[in-house]
């Protein structure tokens, strides 16, 4: 996953927390979660309509899951085995 510059995450940090705050253990629900994910993803075409916009969001979205499997699934796994043995 690309790691953005501290002045950007700076200028996303706010906007971001308010965001996160919103979709909190105690209030997540999946449906707003691919809500935003999706907003996020149309917002990007409509500003620009090409299929190169439409590739790049689907990679974006791809190298996401993938980024979020390495750092969330991964170490998660890991502590299972760990827990319980291996399959």
């Amino acid at each position: 996953m690309p790691y953005i510059a501290p002045v950007k995450r700076y200028i996303l940090y706010e906007p971001l927390n308010r965001l996160l705050s919103e979709l909190s253990y105690e209030n997540f629900n999946e449906g707003e979660l691919n809500y935003v994910f999706f907003c996020i993803s149309k917002a990007a075409y409509d500003s620009n309509p090409r299929y190169a916009t439409i590739n790049k969001v689907i990679g974006a979205i791809e190298c996401s899951k993938q980024e979020y499997y390495r750092v969330i699934v991964g170490p998660h796994e890991d502590e299972a085995i760990n827990k319980n043995g291996n399959i």
